[in-house]
């Protein structure tokens, strides 16, 4: 049987970057006159949500196209800044990739704006573990949608997703592959097919599948 591929969610599945968000988004606002300030928790309750729901959450008095001129920028500068601190991998994030990607095909796939997957993956000299990637704001397409096409479009029969909250879970079972819950994570998820409380636990699952 072949190897499967392993699809990782991002924000709290490989790292928690809210701190850095919650800076870069709060001077977006100042710059462009909002009165909105956040903390990490704030961005945090937001993960797994689109650019696009998580402006209509913040901005509901804003016209639709107000709201994606504040979230690309958002978007842009978080991307642009990725690299200046405020990000923490999870403990053993470096060292489980290098190892499941001598034996497995790895993706990302993330409800994240265009570049910021690819960002995170120069940020830390990642590009070498990951086969490829997907994200809504560069497809168009929902997480279940861009999991499907990722392993389509890399010749790969089984994929397994890794990701930290139900709306993941959700996600996996609409694209017909196991999930595993990252329970150190922001969110939760009853009923997951299995369950890792450090990311060090991975590959062990990932040999009994």
């Amino acid at each position: 049987m072949a190897e499967p591929g392993i699809i990782f969610d991002l924000d709290g599945t490989l790292w928690d970057a809210t701190a850095m968000a919650a800076r870069i988004w709060n001077g977006v606002f100042e710059s462009e006159g909002l009165k909105l300030r956040l903390t990490a928790a704030d961005v945090r309750a937001q993960m797994g949500r689109t650019m696009a729901e998580i402006g209509a959450a913040f901005f509901p008095d804003l016209s639709a196209a107000r709201q994606a001129e504040i979230m690309t920028l958002l978007g842009e500068q978080e991307v642009l800044r990725m690299g200046e601190g405020g990000a923490r991998l999870y403990d053993g994030v470096p060292e489980t990739l290098e190892a499941l990607s001598g034996a497995h095909p790895l993706f990302i796939v993330s409800n994240c704006q265009r570049d910021y997957a690819r960002g995170f993956m120069r940020a830390f000299g990642f590009e070498a573990f990951f086969t490829d990637y997907e994200e809504s704001g560069r497809s168009g397409l929902n997480k279940a949608e861009n999991i499907r096409l990722v392993l389509e479009r890399n010749g790969v029969k089984r994929g397994v997703y890794v990701g930290d909250t139900a709306g993941d879970m959700r996600s996996a079972r609409e694209a017909g592959v196991p999930f595993i819950f990252a329970r150190y994570g922001f969110g939760h998820a009853d009923g997951a097919d299995h369950v890792i409380d450090d990311i060090r636990e991975l590959p062990g699952i990932i040999g009994r599948l």
